[in-house]
């Protein structure tokens, strides 16, 4: 059993991260960013239930090939048109198309040749932009291309000097850096839309995009993120995931009700995500088996901040029915595990001074 209250990897240098908000169906598409930027959703861009057979993906966002995909207003945070101009963008997706576009920086159209894109083209991931502004003379292509029907982990790192595609965690193909022509006004900003470069829109599922100006410490792993579920994870709440403050949704594979009891708040940018609780308010979700300890193994996994130095317990997490009871909480000062047996009672452990 794994219960799973993490944080995902958001810092200053993320300055775009669209979160799917809500049930399957929902359009509902908020910037998770430190920035939180305005996100259009054009075209009925829709989130989806989408484990597609991998274990860390959840919550993602459908695009239907021909009208749907997301925009978002241009501004500094997103000029990268200097070779020298350090940035990261990665993402998760599952499509069955050979071609597509995925990302874009550019010059809305009747601009001339001006932007980026990160684009399928061949089953390959390529970056194409201009360096003259007079055509498309750039078109870096990856050596290897993305599985059709499966998640594909993608990274295309600008370092200052190369630019660098990985596909899965392989390096899938090094260029040379380059001053891409990027005009000043009149520029766009989006995910699935491709008709500025004569290429096709999305069609598939996009998840975890994220685009930073800097590059991010761990450029070259496939990241299990905070949205980490299989079939052992019984209740998954990824803090980077709520930016409706008070509703919190279950992201495992096998999705229970949680109830904000007291209200409970998330905290938004320019914070880290996380829950505050205040003493007297609490999160629940109703008992069950995937709760009952017994005899296996299990894990608890959670970030936590104890604001106050109080001697008192507090619990983190706990689960009773009848009686069968165990609690994870800290008193005082240090991590405790308090469960209960019967014919033997209520056995407590600790850890260290924390």
């Amino acid at each position: 059993m794994l219960i799973n209250m993490s944080v995902n990897r958001v810092d200053s240098s993320t300055k775009l991260y669209p979160a799917a908000q809500g049930a399957a169906g929902s359009t509902t598409i908020l910037d998770a960013s430190p920035t939180g930027k305005t996100i259009t959703n054009n075209g009925g861009v829709t989130v989806v239930d989408a484990h597609g057979g991998h274990p860390y993906v959840k919550g993602a966002t459908a695009f239907n090939g021909s009208t749907s995909c997301l925009s978002m207003p241009y501004g500094a945070d997103f000029n990268i048109s200097q070779a020298s101009t350090m940035w990261h963008y990665e993402g998760w997706l599952y499509t069955a198309s050979t071609a597509g576009t995925i990302f874009q920086i550019c010059s809305q159209s009747g601009n001339g040749y001006s932007g980026v894109s990160i684009i399928l083209s061949s089953q390959k991931v390529a970056v194409r932009g201009s360096t003259t502004g007079s055509s498309w003379n750039i078109d870096y292509i990856s050596t290897t291309t993305v599985s059709l029907n499966s998640w594909n982990h993608l990274r295309v790192i600008n370092d200052g000097s190369s630019i660098l595609m990985y596909i899965n965690g392989v390096l899938s193909g090094t260029f040379p850096s380059v001053t891409f022509v990027l005009a000043s006004s009149y520029n766009y900003v989006g995910a699935g839309y491709g008709s500025y470069y004569a290429v096709a829109n999305f069609n598939g599922h996009m998840c975890d995009l994220r685009f930073r100006l800097g590059i991010g410490a761990d450029i070259t792993s496939v990241p299990t993120s905070s949205v980490v579920s299989d079939t052992y994870t019984k209740l998954l709440l990824p803090m980077d995931k709520y930016l409706t403050p008070t509703t919190f949704t279950d992201y495992s594979w096998a999705p229970k009700a949680v109830t904000n009891n007291g209200a409970v708040q998330a905290l938004l940018p320019p914070w880290k995500k996380a829950l505050s609780f205040s003493g007297s308010n609490y999160l629940s979700s109703p008992y069950s088996t995937d709760f009952d300890l017994g005899s296996g193994d299990f894990t608890i996994d959670f970030f936590m901040k104890k604001t106050e130095n109080s001697q008192s317990q507090s619990s983190v997490y706990n689960g009773s029915s009848n009686q069968r009871a165990w609690v994870c909480g800290y008193d005082p000062n240090r991590l405790s595990f308090l469960y209960y047996t019967e014919g033997t009672g209520y056995t407590q452990l600790y850890s260290s001074v924390v």
